[in-house]
């Protein structure tokens, strides 16, 4: 795989779904398995409308998900007590090192050709810059799709190549394939922590039990003596 496509197939799976940014440090999971940038969600928290979908006690906060609406407990600690998503840290640093190595052994092009159509019509997005222009090539150094306007007015230096409908087909499907592993293992991380808590409290109750009965038979053995006394 090269470069350019595991930089760009990294990027769209670490998109943060509020700010539509890549997931910035420290990214946070909720209980649903579904990751923000931390600050993110603060903003969500403090706006307004947080107030309408969220509920709050004296000692508990939740917070619907964004994406599935599904709640989870804000610790007292606030955001910063939510759980880090380790797997994203490292995905992120990845990918900075990825569009390192792309800044510095991409050359330049000043005169990129005119962009082809794509071979989908169906599916041509259109640029929001430039009414009218379909986003029809991909400027590597900015991991965007962009339209002719695009590339005479912003991206002239930029390393500009044609988009294969197919190989984007491809690309998304293994991005997706991606998501699903790394959501898989998070779910196993977080069914391993429920079942060590639920061990825990069969544990505790086990224990608790016993001392009853410790003490049950301790208080019949009381009796009994001071019976014969």
């Amino acid at each position: 795989m090269d470069v350019v496509t595991e930089y760009d197939r990294l990027k769209e799976s670490l998109q943060c779904p509020v700010c539509l940014e890549t997931l910035s440090k420290p990214v946070k999971i909720l209980s649903c398995l579904h990751s923000f940038c931390s600050l993110c969600i603060e903003s969500l928290l403090s706006s307004p409308s947080a107030s309408a979908s969220s509920s709050s006690s004296a000692t508990t906060t939740t917070f619907p998900c964004p994406v599935c609406r599904k709640t989870t407990e804000i610790p007292e600690t606030g955001v910063v007590g939510l759980r880090d998503a380790l797997v994203s840290h490292c995905a992120i640093d990845h990918l900075n090192n990825l569009e390192a190595k792309l800044e510095s052994d991409s050359p330049l092009s000043s005169s990129p050709p005119p962009p082809s159509p794509l071979k989908e019509p169906s599916k041509v997005q259109m640029c929001h810059n430039h009414q009218g222009q379909a986003l029809s090539r991909f400027c590597a150094m900015c991991n965007e799709l962009v339209c002719f306007d695009c590339i005479q007015l912003s991206h002239r230096t930029h390393p500009i190549g044609p988009i294969d409908p197919v190989k984007v087909k491809k690309l998304r499907q293994e991005t997706r394939d991606l998501v699903e592993i790394v959501k898989r293992r998070e779910e196993q991380i977080a069914a391993s922590i429920e079942m060590a808590q639920n061990m825990e409290e069969t544990i505790e109750e086990a224990l608790e039990a016993n001392r009853a009965k410790v003490l049950s038979v301790f208080e019949k053995f009381e009796r009994v003596v001071r019976e014969r006394r």
